[in-house]
């Protein structure tokens, strides 16, 4: 009986998170913008939001791919700076300067 009670929340909980993706989904993607329009926005700086870095010092696979993007957005001169935001809660842990280093890694000045 508690096997059925298992399938069930699973079941459930997965329904949730495919009707909570879809709306998010169908609800953004025109505000979607491209690099194109981007730099006629005349942006001052390119946020990049920090997210886990490896005890090497070296991003996540999820907090490269948002340098990435950055980093390209920057190469294409939709901003003249990158501004990265991420934690520094302790000495043994700086999101932000894993970051800044991955940047400079990837020929952005700095």
């Amino acid at each position: 009986m508690a096997i059925y009670a298992v399938i069930g929340f699973v079941v459930a909980a997965a329904i949730t998170v495919g009707i909570s993706n879809g709306v998010i989904v169908g609800t953004t993607k025109n505000k979607i913008t491209t690099s194109a329009e981007a730099s006629e926005l005349d942006a001052q700086c390119i946020m990049v939001l920090g997210a886990y870095v490896n005890p090497d010092g070296t991003p996540s696979w999820i907090l490269q791919d948002r340098l990435d993007v950055g980093i390209s957005l920057y190469k294409a001169g939709v901003a003249p700076k990158l501004l990265m935001s991420g934690d520094n809660g302790s000495n043994t842990y700086n999101e932000v300067e894993g970051m800044k280093q991955y940047a400079i890694s990837q020929g952005c000045s700095e």
